[in-house]
């Protein structure tokens, strides 16, 4: 079945008014199967070239190691904080939030969220939400597109990673939205979509300028934390985002719409990731500048630097070339 069918058929089943009714919920069950095997064999499939010149490429850069507040026995040079209330920076103690490239990794395993013992993973390891960039195939080159820690580009890790298809992040987005409102109806279909949420990397926010990302503790109580990365408005009554963050959710499900439409010189942008699971080696990508080569020279331990042709990507990302499945 083709992720275009399996894509439209899903949809239609969940817009019908049915899809979770007594005589149709184990078909939407069906169908949310034969379009994820869909998705993550077009996943699978995905090249470094076809995604960026789809506008699909994100770009972050980051150090090995980075850990705000303490973790694993160790004390944090970095104490963590987050925005609560008009309090821009309140000291957790109990939390941490890390951003390096160990962490990224530890991301792309499901069995590092959900709950264990009643504990969150995702707060116990502090792998929170990240901040990055959406290339440009409008853009000739990569270093006019890596904006961020521009002085340090090469002493710094340069990682690369294709998204979803905006109709499938906004299929994911609608069914996520409509397992948690029968939650407790159709368990069945929740649990699976939980299942899916641990292994879909997808854009939370997205804005053609600097969003200002930071840490936010949205919890509308003082018992318990709530951390949104990028947030900065507390969230309606309803859970649904307000003002300029609903803005820039929307344009995350349509994120192409940060992009330049015709070609610019250099490019200035912001998304909020969710760095999940990749289906195959192929990513993330990970890389280091190097001046002379005018290129970013994949890791040789990495599986994924084994699918760009030479192991480096060049600068004038157009002369990347990927490896064919053998």
């Amino acid at each position: 079945m083709s992720l275009q069918f399996a894509r439209r058929t899903l949809t239609f089943q969940l817009n019908s008014g049915d899809a979770f009714k007594v005589n149709e919920f184990r078909t939407t069950l069906r169908m949310i199967n034969s379009w994820w095997a869909a998705y993550k064999s077009w996943e699978e499939r995905d090249t470094f070239a076809a995604a960026f010149r789809g506008g699909r490429i994100t770009v972050r850069q980051g150090t090995e190691s980075q850990t705000y507040g303490d973790y694993g026995g160790k004390t944090a040079d970095i104490a963590f904080g987050a925005r609560h209330g008009d309090i821009e920076k309140q000291l957790y103690p109990a939390e941490r939030y890390r951003t390096g490239t160990d962490s990224l990794k530890e991301r792309l395993n499901p069995a590092n969220f959900g709950l264990l013992e009643g504990q969150r993973l995702k707060y116990k390891h502090g792998l929170h939400d990240l901040s990055g960039s959406l290339c440009s195939p409008m853009v000739p080159t990569i270093t006019k597109q890596v904006r961020w820690k521009w002085g340090e580009l090469a002493v710094r890790t340069t990682i690369f990673m294709p998204l979803a298809e905006p109709e499938d992040m906004a299929l994911f987005h609608l069914l996520n939205t409509m397992a948690k409102a029968e939650r407790a109806t159709r368990p069945e279909i929740y649990a699976r979509v939980v299942e899916l949420r641990r292994r879909m990397t997808r854009l939370k926010l997205a804005d053609s300028a600097d969003i200002g990302a930071g840490l936010h503790n949205i919890s509308p109580t003082d018992d318990h934390v709530k951390f949104r990365y990028g947030i900065k408005q507390i969230p309606g009554k309803d859970g649904e985002l307000v003002g300029k963050d609903k803005e820039r959710f929307n344009k995350a499900l349509d994120y192409r719409s940060i992009l330049p439409t015709v070609p610019k010189a250099s490019l200035m942008n912001e998304i909020v990731i969710c760095y999940r699971e990749h289906a195959g080696p192929r990513f993330p990508i990970f890389t280091k500048w190097i001046s002379e080569q005018e290129a970013f020279v994949c890791f040789e331990n990495e599986p994924s630097s084994q699918w760009i042709v030479g192991g480096k990507i060049p600068n004038k990302w157009s002369d990347a070339k990927d490896r064919l499945p053998i």
